[in-house]
């Protein structure tokens, strides 16, 4: 019984390497969270359909955010922290489908909002609610973006601080999907690749708190480039 004991503990460190290999250093924990009790081949086996589902729940569609919104429970728009509305890209778009009861749903909101953060308000005809998510940077990375050159580490740490608070705002309500433009690569004007690599991060620090409860994430490119 020993020995057999014994082989079986070394069958299971075994598939467990060959989940850090195949699918990463954090495979066997988020596995074992993501499904109770999996050990061995069954970590195996979990680690590969938790990528399974993790590629699954990101959608990368062509066209506006509106047009792509059926089915979520939250749309992100991107605003001022003012939510002063120039009618144009992405707001404008958002805020003229969802409506006269969503603005009414804007006014009671306190502003400025904070930079950065993402703010949930009823989200009139367009879906049950809109993130208002501010992309205007903090004055201490604006400068940056602005006196230096090689911005793509500010960027890209603003991308992972603008979308996961738009995460954790949506958990906060109890909300599991989202649509949303490529965020501050408009007005904000920021490089959609940086944009992209932050919002990777912010997925990525998400799957491993909740790999159990993964949030479906939609992201409609206005501009065919950015597909």
């Amino acid at each position: 019984y020993g020995q057999l004991s014994g082989v079986a503990g070394r069958a299971t460190e075994l598939w467990e390497e060959a989940a850090r290999i195949r699918f990463g250093s954090a495979a066997p924990s988020l596995a074992r969270r993501s499904a109770a009790s999996a050990r061995g081949v069954a970590s195996y086996k979990a680690a590969f359909e938790l990528l399974a589902a993790v590629e699954g729940s990101i959608e990368i569609v062509d066209g506006t955010v509106t047009q792509h919104a059926a089915g979520v429970e939250v749309v992100a728009c991107p605003c001022l922290e003012t939510l002063h509305n120039y009618g144009v890209g992405a707001q404008g778009a958002i805020r003229f489908a969802a409506g006269s009861s969503f603005e009414r749903a804007l006014r009671g909101l306190e502003r400025p909002l904070e930079r950065l953060s993402a703010t949930l308000v009823h989200g009139g005809k367009l879906a049950p609610a809109v993130a208002m998510v501010v992309t205007t940077p903090p004055h201490e990375l604006q400068e940056h973006l602005w006196y230096n050159d090689g911005c793509d580490a500010i960027e890209a740490a603003i991308s992972k601080r603008l979308h996961a608070n738009l995460f954790s705002a949506m958990r906060q309500h109890g909300h599991a999907s989202v649509a949303m433009p490529t965020l501050a690569t408009g007005g904000a004007g920021l490089d959609v690749t940086c944009m992209c690599n932050g919002l990777a991060m912010a997925l990525t620090e998400d799957v491993r708190q909740h790999p159990g409860a993964l949030l479906h994430v939609r992201i409609a490119c206005y501009e065919h480039s950015h597909l």
